[in-house]
This record gives C-alpha cells, structure tokens and sequence, in this order.
C-alpha cells in the first residue's frame, strides 16, 4: 500500500472516530432522564468516559499510523 493511500485511510479512520464520539457526546449531553440528580450525575461521568474514549481511540490511530506508515525513499 502507498505511503498517500496510508495516509488517507487514517485520515478518514480518524475523522470517522472524532464524528462518532461527538454524536456519543451530544446525545449523552442532551439525552432524557427521569430522575433530576441522576440525570446531572449520568451527564458528568458519561462526558469524561466519552472524552477518555475519545483520546484513547486518537491515540491508538497516531500509533498504527505511526507503525504501517512508510518512509519516502
């Protein structure tokens, strides 16, 4: 595989994940709940999860590009 189709595969892998976890992060922001204190709870423990997700799943796709990408010769 070339190093531009290697390149634009991550690209789109990456630009996938980040619009995945937005929409987790949007509908778990302004998702319903029955319960007033839960809800607040819920909220705030499902935003941090989403953000560590968010910045494990980039960091995951820095290190394969990282490994398959490959040098100019």
């Amino acid at each position: 595989m070339s190093r531009l189709a290697i390149q634009i595969v991550f690209v789109l892998l990456l630009t996938l994940w980040i619009g995945f976890s937005l929409v987790s992060f949007f509908l778990s922001a302004f998702g319903d709940c029955f319960d007033d204190q839960l809800c607040i709870k819920l909220k705030n423990v499902s935003a941090g999860l989403i953000f560590w997700r968010w910045l494990a799943g980039c960091l995951i796709l820095f290190g394969a590009y990282r490994f398959f990408r490959k040098d100019p010769e």
